[in-house]
């Protein structure tokens, strides 16, 4: 597949269309199919470097609403109730 990346990106998918679903108002669902995954080995999460760590130097971005977008940078562990199993 022959697809455009931005530069300095360090994470980008192959996609290919699947299906756009319409019925929501002026906007519509677009869904597709991963056929490759690429990463930069600095972002891949790895079960032997900290997350907290490694989010610390390489935040993620969420897109908030209406063109915002949050950084995230730092974590919490969950803070469930005393005694709790899963």
């Amino acid at each position: 597949m022959k697809a455009p990346v931005i530069a300095g990106a360090y994470l980008y998918l192959e996609c290919e269309l699947f299906r756009i679903i319409e019925g929501f108002d002026d906007y519509g669902l677009i869904t597709g199919k991963i056929r490759a995954a690429h990463v930069d080995k600095d972002y891949l999460k790895v079960s032997e470097v900290d997350e907290r760590e490694q989010l610390m130097k390489n935040p993620l971005l969420a897109y908030i609403a209406q063109g915002r977008y949050a950084k995230i940078s730092e974590t919490f562990n969950f803070p469930f109730p005393k005694d709790f199993k899963m």
